[in-house]
């Protein structure tokens, strides 16, 4: 009888511990994502050389970082073409006007999908990479571009998990190629844009935009090829990221657009 009970006494007291132990994980969890009050927090990223400091005085609050911007590295290296002259109806007339065409990824659609430029100057197909776009050269060519922006790099990122030198060489191929086919085309670079901390916590590949962009950038200034960085226009904006955490949402691309209408501007 006596066996009887301290059995179930120890059954007891391995459910009280079991269950003190899932409180305590959750409670971890939950630290994690929030701030006590009436104190000063350091959070470092260690994926980033920023480290930033949150100072609460109010009720314990949760801080939303699945959407916010990855390593702002970018900011530094802004190039000079400014927008705040450029308004949305500038953006089809230049491109028209000048002859220009954006190649690249499911980021090149969002143009289209969202009425920034027409289909006479986008060429895009999901899933493109720099290695591979030369299966929408035949479509390119019969646009006869006095201007070609690339837009590729997300789904290189991926193929590449943070291999910067395979990227580049690839990268070259292409621009050599380009060359040949298009010689009196006029090439620019888009940068490769940044994601989601949400995403590069669940997919280290994508954090290696500040390697690829910087490699990409001394690239095109080998080649003489200008580098737009269109990095800032995601910045400061309060949960800029579709979903998937890797598109922008919509407002991006009119700005994006804007950046590559005020380089035309100039020429």
């Amino acid at each position: 009888m006596y066996k009887k009970v301290i059995q179930k006494g120890l059954i007891i007291l391995l459910i009280i511990l079991l269950g003190l132990l899932i409180y305590l994980i959750k409670l971890s969890y939950k630290e994690n994502e929030l701030i006590s009050t009436g104190s000063t927090t350091t959070k470092i990223d260690t994926t980033s050389s920023t480290t930033t400091i949150v100072t609460t005085t109010t009720t314990t609050k949760a801080i939303e970082l699945s959407d916010s911007i990855y390593a702002p590295y970018h900011i530094e290296n802004y190039d000079n073409y400014s927008i705040d002259n450029i308004i949305d109806d500038d953006i089809q007339r230049v491109f028209t006007e000048k002859g220009a065409v954006v190649c690249g990824d499911s980021m090149a659609e969002g143009l289209t999908a969202y009425g920034v430029l027409s289909n006479n100057n986008v060429v895009w197909h999901r899933g493109r990479r720099i290695d591979n776009m030369d299966k929408d050269l035949d479509k390119i060519k019969e646009l006869k571009p006095n201007y070609l922006f690339l837009a590729y790099g997300s789904n290189d990122l991926e193929l590449w998990t943070g291999r910067t030198s395979s990227f580049i060489n690839a990268y070259t191929e292409t621009l050599n190629m380009l060359k040949e086919e298009l010689p009196n085309t006029t090439l620019v670079i888009n940068s490769v844009l940044p994601v989601s901390i949400k995403k590069t916590n669940s997919d280290a590949a994508f954090s290696y935009q500040a390697e690829f962009n910087n490699a990409l950038r001394d690239l095109a200034n080998s080649y003489g090829i200008t580098f737009l960085e269109n990095s800032p226009f995601l910045s400061g904006k309060d949960k800029p990221y579709s979903s998937d955490g890797v598109h922008p949402k919509s407002f991006y691309y009119s700005l994006w657009a804007k950046h590559m209408t005020s380089y035309l501007e100039t020429l």
